[in-house]
């Protein structure tokens, strides 16, 4: 008696080729996927930032440059490595074939570059006016 199942996919065939998707579609869903990284590396940013301050300040006044400025440099590259994820599978989407690849790397990109720009607009605003 046969049995009823399909035959397995060949070297050619890729599950997501099957359903009728391409493989550019599955980096774009991958890249809209990495934004949800954001929440996850703005509390390992707040985390390591106050980490860093609460170490390297002496708690005997108003903290040095330096001390914001070493704390603060990691925290703000931490936060914006989702950014480069997104990027990097954006561009893989769009090398595949997805001509929208580039949409949530724009997203993650001005995300980023807001919150490091608030950030260091107000380093600057507590420099210049104490």
């Amino acid at each position: 008696m046969p049995a009823l199942t399909t035959p397995p996919p060949t070297e050619s065939e890729r599950p997501t080729e099957r359903l009728g998707r391409s493989p550019g579609d599955a980096e774009l869903r991958r890249a809209w996927w990495s934004l949800a990284l954001f929440p996850v590396s703005f509390l390992a940013a707040f985390m390591i930032g106050e980490g860093l301050f609460s170490w390297l300040d002496d708690d005997l006044g108003d903290p040095a440059i330096w001390v914001i400025v070493v704390a603060g440099v990691p925290a703000l590259a931490v936060f914006a490595l989702p950014a480069l994820l997104t990027y990097r599978l954006g561009r893989r989407a769009i090398r595949l074939g997805r001509a929208d690849g580039m949409t949530p790397a724009i997203i993650a990109g001005s995300l980023a570059a807001g919150f490091v720009g608030v950030n260091v607009v107000a380093f600057a605003i507590t420099v210049v006016f104490g």
